[in-house]
């Protein structure tokens, strides 16, 4: 578990926010499980880890933009805009933030909720979400540029 920074800690805020200004923000991919469960050996996840891959921690491994570029080639990003029904929106929050998304929002206008996620993934998000009681509709987007 986290540990709150307290106030009269106040040094440690700052130096974190100098560093978050410097920081580049990355996409990452986690995993849960210990290294025995995903099946991977410590000499493979330490290639890994040099190469950029991935980064690791207790009961996790984070794969990285790199890793997916790596793979994928170009990885573009992929909204999904669903029109709802208003009693289904709760339920189609919920299924959404449990797929392979970046961010799920409730939204007024045209489009009753908004879900962000990769062209790796857009077809699951479409299949699953396509499925749930209430959707009238999906349009999807990806990105070129």
């Amino acid at each position: 578990m986290t540990e709150k920074i307290e106030k009269t800690e106040l040094p440690k805020l700052d130096k974190l926010r100098e560093l978050l200004k410097k920081a580049k923000p990355l996409r990452v991919y986690r995993v849960y499980g210990k290294q025995s469960e995903l099946g991977i050996s410590p000499l493979t996840l330490k290639k890994f880890r040099d190469a950029g891959y991935i980064t690791s921690g207790r009961g996790y491994v984070d794969i990285t933009e790199d890793a997916v570029k790596a793979l994928e080639g170009k990885l573009e990003d992929a909204v999904v805009l669903v029109k709802a029904e208003p009693q289904a929106l709760n339920k189609i929050m919920e299924v959404a933030q449990k797929l392979p998304v970046a961010k799920v929002m409730r939204t007024v206008g045209e489009y009753d909720v908004v879900v962000m996620t990769t062209r790796l993934h857009l077809q699951q998000v479409t299949d699953v979400l396509g499925k749930v009681e209430g959707v009238k509709g999906i349009t999807t987007l990806v990105a070129l540029s």
